[in-house]
């Protein structure tokens, strides 16, 4: 009977929680995905955010597409993420954009941490957008799927999934 139990709880347990399927075009065309995959680029500066695990997100200029790929053998300085395009034809001279990654846990030397964060931004039309992350700090070498969504009016727009590996010994699959 006991095994029985077992079983019947097994199969009624929910599945585990999988990476969201990818949206490259927003159901109303008005973003969409321009490319995605590793990048160069250049360091700027930072923004307070408080809504990330590292209190800030960095901007770059000069974004360079490297390799389209979403599979990512990642290491120190590995920089990735998507690009993507305001297309709406509302009139709006520019949209507000939440932009969301979800991630494996990570936890900072400053006591932070999670598996997620937020920050705004502005899109200007017809203007091309780069959300990414680079590897920075030994506490962000965590593998494991890392999700991009750009979200409007509380609405998901584009998201797109990344698998990361530090372990460049194995293949990917």
């Amino acid at each position: 009977m006991r095994t029985s139990l077992a079983l019947l709880l097994a199969l009624l347990a929910p599945p585990a929680l999988a990476a969201p399927d990818d949206l490259n075009i927003d159901p109303n065309g008005e973003i969409g995905l321009v490319d995605w995959g590793l990048y160069s680029g250049r360091d700027v500066g930072t923004v307070a955010a408080d809504g990330t695990v590292e209190g800030m997100w960095h901007e770059v200029t000069d974004v360079h597409l490297v390799t389209q790929t979403q599979s990512i053998c990642a290491g120190d300085g590995t920089m990735f993420g998507i690009r993507y395009r305001l297309e709406s034809q509302t009139g709006d001279a520019s949209w507000t954009m939440e932009v969301r990654t979800d991630h494996p846990l990570l936890i900072a030397p400053n006591g932070r941490s999670g598996t997620g964060g937020t920050y705004s931004t502005v899109l200007g039309q017809n203007a091309t957008g780069y959300s990414g992350w680079t590897v920075r700090y030994p506490y962000e070498h965590v593998p494991g799927d890392y999700t991009f969504s750009i979200l409007h009016e509380g609405a998901v727009k584009l998201r797109k999934t990344f698998h990361l590996e530090f372990d460049c010994t194995q293949p990917i699959s």
